[in-house]
């Protein structure tokens, strides 16, 4: 018996990003190769001005890639018009919403925008969906809240709702624990970690949190000056990447505890 072909969710191969002008490209990154498979959570780590955001932005076609390809269940990014992406892949970045009057209800029902009508018109389907999103990220009873009475961690489990009432399969977010205390960094990336086990979704997010990604993420991107690597937290572990991402004469990663610590 043959065994059954598991077709990635997100499938990307000899990637080159960077930014191009009239004039030149500036490449940061050559030969990025990975796959998000379906009900699995990757997290991108890497020091500080790595190119993380880039990766991110370029992944989710906001920014266009160099070289290589970008497949979203083998279909080639460049061949989806804006509709059909949106139902296939949403997008939580760092862009703060244009106007900070919307109640949470309003902007967890902007995801559903792929599928309603011209003027906007929610079906009752729409709006059990949007209700389903906002149980499963705990904010029901925010949904008469403005956006401006919010905390940041409120907010980002709001975005994270909305990208779940747009019902992709693929979620990608960019620093989703930016400016979150300890306790709401770990609640948003557990709450990311629940999606992938129980909804079945395919989640790629960009971090600082390095640790935490450690222990929460299937697979990791890790990306840094000479290469991005990309395997298991434990793989990774045992093969000292994680001791190549700072000067090691202040800090050093203890394979472990599966940290880092300072060295004194």
């Amino acid at each position: 018996m043959q065994k059954s072909t598991i077709i990635p969710t997100l499938n990307v191969s000899d990637l080159s990003i960077g930014f191009m002008s009239k004039q030149s490209s500036n490449i940061l990154f050559n030969d990025i190769s990975f796959k998000l498979n379906k009900a699995e959570l990757v997290g991108i780590i890497g020091p500080n001005g790595i190119g993380k955001s880039t990766l991110i932005r370029t992944l989710s076609g906001v920014q266009s890639h160099l070289a290589g390809s970008i497949e979203i269940k083998q279909k080639n990014l460049k061949q989806f018009n804006p509709l059909e992406l949106a139902s296939e892949l949403s997008v939580v970045l760092t862009e703060a919403l244009a106007t900070r009057t919307l109640s949470v209800f309003e902007i967890v029902a902007l995801g559903r925008q792929p599928y309603t009508n011209w003027i906007g018109q929610l079906s009752s389907l729409d709006l059990n969906i949007i209700e389903k999103a906002m149980a499963i990220t705990q904010i029901d009873d925010l949904k008469y809240r403005k956006s401006f009475e919010l905390s940041d961690g409120q907010m980002q489990r709001v975005m994270i709702a909305r990208a779940l009432a747009q019902d992709t399969d693929l979620i990608i977010l960019d620093e989703p624990t930016t400016h979150l205390d300890l306790n709401h960094k770990a609640r948003t990336l557990s709450l990311l970690k629940k999606l992938c086990k129980e909804e079945g979704k395919s989640i790629l997010f960009s971090t600082h949190e390095i640790e935490l990604a450690i222990q929460l993420c299937d697979k990791l991107v890790v990306m840094l000056a000479e290469k991005v690597y990309f395997d298991s937290p434990d793989k990774l572990i045992s093969s000292g990447v994680f001791s190549k991402m700072f000067p090691s004469e202040t800090i050093e990663f203890d394979t472990q505890m599966g940290s880092f610590r300072i060295k004194k």
